[in-house]
Order: structure tokens, then sequence, then C-alpha cells
């Protein structure tokens, strides 16, 4: 069959050159979001990424997570039952982000957010009042929440697909040999 040649194909290319994949994806991941907000029309590139470090920060905290889980925590989970470490280990994850996040908000975007409450007022914008969760807000630290539970979800199941797939090898393989 056509379609299973071109999967095969396409696997073999991803053993051998992963970060092929992965990096076109992640690049998407945390340039896409940035791309929908009309901000370059209100401020300037210095106030934008003032405003986005924290984003950043967290983005590399989750994708660093992300391949933490893929290669250590959901292998290990699945090899000797260890059903407490991913849990324990996405708890402190969320409370590494809702610390990070805090210590940004509050010495980086606090001092100038009334400049930047002002030019969205300029530009016809208004600043919604937000409800904080320890003086952050809570949209802030929502998102960075669901982006961490999404990617720790897809890491799972790539490290569950690849383990499974490394297991039915090694039956196949058994079964070959005389």
């Amino acid at each position: 069959m056509p379609g299973n040649q071109l999967l095969d194909q396409i696997k073999q290319y991803y053993e051998r050159y992963p970060l092929a994949f992965h990096l076109p994806g992640w690049v998407l991941y945390v340039v896409l979001p940035y791309q929908t907000l009309p901000l370059s029309q209100i401020f300037s590139q210095h106030e934008i990424s003032v405003l986005f470090g924290i984003k950043a920060l967290n983005e590399a905290l989750i994708i660093a997570f992300f391949y933490i889980n893929y290669h250590i925590l959901t292998p290990e989970t699945l090899r000797r039952g260890h059903l407490t470490r991913l849990p324990l280990a996405v708890l402190g994850m969320s409370t590494l982000l809702i610390a990070t996040n805090w210590l940004y908000y509050h010495y980086v975007i606090v001092a100038d957010l009334p400049r930047f409450s002002a030019k969205l007022t300029q530009a016809g914008l208004t600043v919604p009042s937000q409800s904080n969760w320890f003086g952050t807000p809570i949209p802030l630290i929502i998102t960075s929440l669901i982006s961490l539970l999404l990617l720790t979800s897809v890491s799972t199941g790539f490290a569950m697909y690849h383990e499974r797939t490394e297991r039915d090898h090694g039956i196949r393989r058994k079964a070959d040999e005389p």
C-alpha cells in the first residue's frame, strides 16, 4: 500500500531527524498567538517584548516540561507503575508557573501598567478590569495552566505511543526468532 509506505518513510525520517518535526511545531505554538493580536499598531517592539516576556518564560518552562514528561516521567510511570509521579510533577510545574507569573507581573509589568493602559485608551480600546489571584491576573494564570495541561497531555500521548511501538516491535522480534 502506498499510504503505509509513506507513513513508514515519515516515521523513519522522524526517527532520524526529530528536530525537523519539533521545531516548526514549537515555532507555530509560540509565535502564532502573537500574530493574531494587532499590538504592533499600538505598542513598540520593546513594549511588546515586555508585555509578552512572561509568556516567553512560561513557554520555555512548558516546552522543557514537555520533554521531561516525554522522555522521563511518562516512560517511568509506564515501566514501573509509579502513578503519582506525573500528577505530582504537573502540580509542581503549575506552582512554578504561578510563581513565575507572579514575579514577572509584579516586578516587570506593574511598573509599566499605567503607560500600557494609556496607550490602549488612546487607541480606542479599553482595559477590562480583571480579577486576580495573589495579585496576578487570573487570565494570565489560566492560559499558562491550560497550555501546561494541553502539552502534558500531548507529550504523554506521544510517550505512550512510543512505548507501545517499542513493546510491539520487541514482541514481533521475539516471535521472529527461531
